[in-house]
């Protein structure tokens, strides 16, 4: 069955008269085909179902059933294409057409009913057929012959409205305008063509007058029909409802319908790999997977295949059984609300995801209805929002949404429901500190002045564009298409027609919908330039930068002197504002754990060294057990050696010891002699009484600790006094 498809007959007039310049370059003939391509293209691209048939008036050859059955009538018609979903080849065929060059004219009364005629012989012809709708477009100028008189015009309205035709356009002269034109007697050179075409025009609008049970009877200039057609169309999308219940607390549950608003359109199709000869033929992608067996390489069968999952220095096998139960088989389908929140406290920076949806009361329940408006209303009143709990189905992750009310009045109607945004957790959250515009200590007032102040304001005022202005609708996304898929479809069609030729270049068109328009331009010159005097450009020398290569822990690292940045004069407070960009530290990494340390400990407090020398001694495990112990070796001695010395600094002995304990005692049950000669080398010992007054360590306890070098298996008394060890050090640091 074809009940949701649409059939559309497209009358191409191709006689001499179209050869006539529009008011631009282009002849009635390059803009009718142009329009007719893109739609065409516009179908294929969608991969839509509706079915198009094309009829060319004025052609060399005459082609068409009414012809058949009568020899004199609907001469230089041809049926170019029957009624079937586009292809390359109804594109290729209508490409092909050349602009008239012999005086060829058909009769567009009788292309008309030609076209009648293949709408209704298809559904004839195939009883299973049957179009939603029905659509009769005329791409003409309307200079033709038309010898239609009265009985015929009211049959072929009789016609067009037994066959349930819905809608019926005129492309190339606007009927409404031509109503409005004076008279003109006639008498010039080009007087047989304008009585030609007054009589083709005079024939359409009778036409146009008399259907009145069509729905959509319209006429367009030329001029309009490019406007409408000089961009490809995106994807349709039928919109799929999510039924569910808003949950508001354990007894209040409203039925709601959610819909997908806003989502970044993609092209349907990726690239894929095609045989360069003949890309018609299929092609198969097959994967082999091989391991390493000494110096030879032997594959892997499929079945002893497994996904796996690179878990920090290991990879975890992941078995199918192990997927289903990771699912969240207990959230299930659900909306459930945890709680309200001002508006302003869930701002716009936080929503994520990559569509934005909107949900009303369920369809035809006026209960629902009732409920959700209730609370539209009250949370617009508060200015406030809901934050719930989101299941898209029984066994999908839960996600956070905040559900904002919404109010709109549209032509149906006064619409009330709520815009549903993602929002991020914990985990999503990219936290950047960011140097202060006052800095007492490195004399930086960036503040701006209230001359400033004003001049930016004015540059805003200059630059609002209101609902009013020419420029408006210019700038409204609903009018702007997306570059990359424009070039996209534009660059494929010409490919799959053309397939010798260069790609066409880019149209400006489609860069220009992106640029700010001139009068905007033009408005705001004068502020633009007094901000250019109030802000100037000051040239400042950037500091160098440590490069880093990635690696592993013993990355090398270099000096790099950055580019300068234009302006006039420099200063050592704007480069100390640069240093203050520097990336933030926020733990001891493997690559320079030392800089990262010292960085953590600048004007810390106790809690803080407290938490950079935990960080610390986290870091000095991971680089001797996960990695190559003898190898960083030098790297841990010398990160040992600055945690020691700051601990002296700031008194912190208690924790140092402790650390130090901890770490000889994992080495020696390790077997890891290289490190610990290396400490004993540079005499990293326990801090003692000596050196720092809160130490309770003797100056003999800590030439005695370095003394014991030698492996020894613990005991399990001694393993659980190594336990306690580290449950303290634990304890400490937790």
């Amino acid at each position: 069955m074809a009940w949701n498809k649409e059939a559309t007959v497209i009358v191409f007039d191709i006689g001499s008269h179209m050869a006539q310049q529009a008011e631009g370059k282009m002849s009635h003939f390059d803009i009718s085909k142009q329009c007719i391509l893109r739609i065409l293209q516009n179908k294929l691209f969608t991969e839509s179902k509706d079915e198009f048939a094309l009829v060319l008036c004025g052609a060399e050859n005459t082609d068409n059933r009414l012809n058949e059955m009568s020899d004199s009538d609907y001469m230089s018609i041809k049926t170019e294409a029957g009624l079937k979903m586009v292809d390359w080849e109804i594109l290729d065929a209508l490409s092909s057409i050349q602009e008239p060059t012999m005086v060829k004219d058909g009769d567009v009364f009788e292309a008309l009913r030609v076209a009648l005629d293949v709408i209704e012989q298809e559904e004839a012809a195939s009883k299973k057929k049957r179009f939603a709708k029905r659509r009769i477009l005329l791409f003409s100028n309307l200079r033709g012959t038309s010898n239609a008189v009265r009985d015929q015009m009211s049959r072929f309205v009789q016609d067009m409205e037994s066959a349930n035709i819905n809608m019926m356009q005129l492309i190339g002269v606007d009927l409404e305008e031509k109503k409005d034109e004076p008279r003109h007697n006639g008498h010039d050179k080009k007087g047989q063509t304008k009585k030609q075409g007054k009589a083709a025009v005079e024939t359409l609008q009778k036409v146009y007058e008399s259907l009145k049970s069509v729905e959509d009877v319209e006429s367009y200039s030329f001029a309009d029909a490019l406007k409408y057609t000089n961009a490809f169309a995106g994807r349709q999308v039928r919109p799929t409802p999510w039924n569910g219940l808003l949950e508001i607390g354990e007894t209040l549950k409203v039925p709601v319908v959610m819909f997908c608003r806003i989502k970044e359109a993609k092209p349907k199709q990726s690239w894929k790999k095609a045989y360069a000869a003949d890309p018609s033929i299929g092609i198969q992608q097959s994967t082999q997977f091989f391991r390493q067996v000494g110096l030879q390489r032997e594959e892997v069968a499929a079945e002893e295949l497994v996904e796996a999952y690179r878990y920090g220095v290991t990879t975890v096998p992941f078995s199918e059984e192990d997927k289903k139960n990771m699912k969240f088989t207990n959230v299930g389908k659900c909306m459930k609300a945890l709680g309200f929140a001002p508006a302003s406290q869930v701002k716009a920076h936080l929503f994520v995801g990559d569509d934005v949806k909107i949900m009303t009361a369920a369809l035809a329940d006026e209960a629902a209805a009732t409920a959700v408006s209730a609370l539209v209303h009250a949370l617009k009143e508060d200015n406030m929002v809901i934050i719930c709990k989101y299941g898209y189905n029984r066994i999908s992750a839960p996600k956070m949404v905040a559900l904002s009310p919404h109010i709109c009045q549209r032509a149906a109607g006064k619409y009330e429901g709520f815009y549903v945004h993602y929002l991020p957790f914990e985990d999503d959250l990219r936290l950047y500190t960011f140097a202060p515009l006052v800095n007492n200590k490195r004399k930086i007032h960036l503040q701006p002045n209230e001359e400033q102040l004003e001049a930016v304001g004015d540059l805003i005022d200059k630059l609002t564009v209101n609902e009013g202005d020419d420029y408006f609708d210019a700038l409204n996304p609903k009018n702007i298409r997306n570059p990359y898929l424009q070039r996209l479809y534009q660059s494929l069609q010409h490919r799959a027609l053309n397939a010798d030729k260069p790609l066409p270049p880019l149209d400006e068109g489609l860069l220009t919908q992106l640029t700010m328009p001139k009068e905007l331009a033009m408005a705001s010159a004068a502020e633009v330039d007094r901000i250019k005097l109030l802000f100037p450009l000051k040239k400042v020398e950037k500091p160098k930068f440590r490069r880093q290569h990635n690696g592993a822990a013993g990355d090398q690292q270099e000096d790099v002197d950055m580019a300068t940045i234009d302006g006039t004069d420099g200063g050592s407070a704007a480069l100390g504002q640069i240093n203050n960009f520097k990336p933030t530290v926020v733990t001891v990494g493997t690559i320079a754990p030392v800089d990262d340390f010292m960085t953590l400990i600048e004007d810390a407090s106790d809690t803080k060294f407290d938490d950079a020398v935990k960080k610390a001694a986290e870091v000095v495990n991971e680089i001797i057990f996960g990695f190559d112990g003898s190898l960083y070796a030098e790297k841990v001695l010398k990160l040992i050696t600055v945690v020691r010395r700051e601990c002296v600094t700031k008194n912190r002995t208690f924790m140092f010891n402790m650390f130090l304990k901890t770490f000889k005692a994992d080495l020696q049950s390790k077997d890891l002699k290289d490190v610990w000669e290396k400490l004993v080398e540079e005499k990293v010992t326990l801090i003692d009484s000596q050196e720092a007054s809160e130490s309770n360590v003797s100056r003999k306890e800590a030439e005695e600790f370095l003394k014991v070098t030698a492996v020894k298996k613990a005991s399990p008394k001694k393993a659980a006094a190594k336990k306690d060890e580290d449950d303290m050090f634990s304890e400490m640091f937790a």
